[in-house]
């Protein structure tokens, strides 16, 4: 450009239209990275799939994918007020809003991974019972997101309580 910005563009015609691709900006993209997100964009076009689009639906999934308390409060109305009884759900919603909310509750429930639940889990280390419960309460959490297809699988998988009671 003349202002001096450079940037990686992938051009290609797909039904007959014209269509430009931002493959990033130099340097923060380097000629590598963008190959091989050339590669990986030329094989949709041979494909007869539209990248841009294939993009823009990625990017509408991960905007409309839960939030951990989004999935909290799924969770509670579709399992535990059902399944439980009112004082024990009502004691998972008091530990969610105290424990977890705090640390988790914003972020994208895809986002979280195991090494967030065992950094969870080690802040309460102190409290074996405590401890346990959050372990409990999240495990439990995450696979009713993997047995209702929210999510492809749990960060739960192999992840034991550090304390023993």
């Amino acid at each position: 450009m003349p202002s001096g910005f450079k940037s990686w563009l992938y051009l290609y015609a797909i039904d007959d239209k014209r269509r430009c691709m931002n493959l990033g900006q130099y340097p923060d993209v380097t000629l590598e990275a963008a190959r091989d997100k050339f590669e990986a964009a030329r094989k949709l076009v041979k494909n007869g799939i539209d990248p841009l689009e294939v993009a823009d639906q990625a990017q509408e999934d991960r905007r409309k994918a839960p939030t951990v308390s989004e999935l909290f409060t799924d969770y509670m109305i579709r399992h535990a007020k059902l399944n439980k009884r009112e004082s024990s759900w009502r004691e998972d919603e008091r530990l969610f809003k105290v424990n977890v909310e705090p640390a988790w509750g914003k972020r994208k429930a895809a986002d979280i991974k195991k090494r967030d639940c065992i950094d969870l889990l080690d802040e309460y280390t102190d409290r074996p019972a405590l401890c346990h419960n959050i372990m409990k309460l999240t495990r439990k959490l995450f696979n009713f997101a993997v047995e209702k297809d929210i999510l492809e699988q749990t960060p739960f998988t192999g992840v034991k309580v550090p304390v023993e009671l």
